[in-house]
């Protein structure tokens, strides 16, 4: 995937030969993307994990510096890979969500909710990647890290204002992280082989566990919507305005 990016085609010009239209403010706009360049590039400087030259683990040290994964909405690991960079490259990402892609059906749309999502969207169009799974795929950025990134982001990407990510938070890795921190001072002495071994011991000890929690947590989470929905019940009922005149002002916005 990283080959793939590094000999990725020139970005798209639209119909009028132009690289990207502009919005009411002078501002770029790149095709597929409703989000302005001005925004992403402040969302971009914004987080760790879209600068890929920041360095989190001295390579010099260690073969592998980190560890990226993809989970289910159940927190189940899919796939995982570990990471050889210094710092976090966005082709980490493509590659699991082609090895994801590449196993589900054709017909399936899938959801993916990760921390820079808008960058992710917006390298995916710029320099075509996944051209084949592109159709298929919804992005989004997870709640907790949602609100670091500006407005308009927020309004195109959050979660909470879609109307297909129910209450979804995104933060599935976070969790996993939680789950593996404690092995770190053991592995980082540990040998190659022995690392890969123990940490694919530990994944599907997780995997076990919260499957045979799995009605716990549905039962938990059954309980937290009801509580969701009667304080938005309560609060709607304080509310003046129509829903119509709500939405309208909500797709004005």
């Amino acid at each position: 995937m990283q080959h793939e990016g590094n000999n990725a085609k020139a970005p798209r010009r639209s119909k009028k030969g132009e690289y990207a239209p502009h919005d009411d403010h002078g501002d770029t706009i790149e095709p597929g993307l409703q989000v302005p360049n001005s925004s992403l590039d402040s969302c971009g400087k914004s987080f760790v994990a879209a600068d890929g030259n920041r360095i989190k683990t001295p390579g010099d040290h260690f073969s592998d510096t980190g560890v990226i994964a993809a989970v289910c909405r159940h927190d189940h690991v899919i796939v995982y890979a570990s990471m050889w960079t210094p710092g976090e490259q966005q082709f980490y990402a493509f590659t699991l969500i082609d090895a994801v892609m590449a196993e589900l059906p054709e017909h399936w749309r899938v959801g993916i909710l990760y921390d820079i999502g808008c960058q992710i969207h917006h390298s995916a169009l710029k320099w075509d990647l996944l051209p084949q799974w592109m159709p298929h795929i919804i992005f989004a950025i997870s709640v907790f890290h949602v609100y670091g990134h500006q407005w308009v982001c927020q309004l195109w990407y959050h979660p909470r204002k879609g109307d297909v990510w129910g209450l979804m938070d995104g933060e599935g890795c976070e969790c996993l992280w939680s789950d593996l921190r404690h092995l770190i001072p053991n592995l980082c002495v540990s040998g190659y082989h022995c690392q890969l071994f123990i940490l694919d011991l530990q994944i599907e000890h997780l995997d076990d566990v919260k499957l045979s929690q799995a009605g716990i947590w549905l039962e938990r989470c059954v309980k937290s919507m009801m509580e969701c929905l009667f304080l938005a019940q309560q609060k709607r009922s304080a509310i003046i305005y129509s829903d119509e005149y709500l939405r309208a002002q909500f797709e004005e916005q």
